[in-house]
């Protein structure tokens, strides 16, 4: 008999959105809530195991996200009035809206050529073969 398990990481986007003050950029804008949680799969299907649950805020402007703490996601899924504060914020990573995101990894570059992404250590693109420029 084969059994084939392994995790896997869930994001689910949040349709939830508040009103801060970014850090990064210093203008008010709207932030939408993404949740990370990793999952026990078995045969490529995810179960109802669950673990290591990360909350984030990205900033719809700048594109800056910023971990929050288990609790303050949690009050914010459940549509509870909130005060975030800034020290409560720890930023992940600055890039641009719309381009992919790597939870819990390095910061990746973009093939010039194809425009697949690959982590920062490679030479080369994982897809085309072309070599990236320093």
């Amino acid at each position: 008999m084969l059994l084939i398990y392994g995790s896997k990481t869930i994001i689910k986007n949040s349709k939830k959105e508040i009103i801060l003050n970014c850090p990064n950029c210093g203008r008010q804008g709207s932030f939408r809530l993404i949740m990370s949680r990793r999952a026990f799969t078995l045969f490529f299907i995810p179960t109802f195991i669950r673990w290591n649950y990360h909350y984030y805020l990205e900033d719809q402007i700048c594109g800056a996200r910023y971990e929050i703490s288990r609790d303050l996601g949690k009050e914010i899924v459940r549509g509870r009035q909130v005060d975030i504060w800034p020290q409560q914020m720890r930023l992940v990573q600055i890039h641009k809206p719309g381009t992919p995101f790597v939870y819990g990894r390095a910061q990746h570059k973009t093939c010039s050529y194809c425009g697949t992404p690959a982590p920062f250590n490679n030479k080369f693109c994982t897809k085309c073969g072309m070599k990236f420029t320093a």
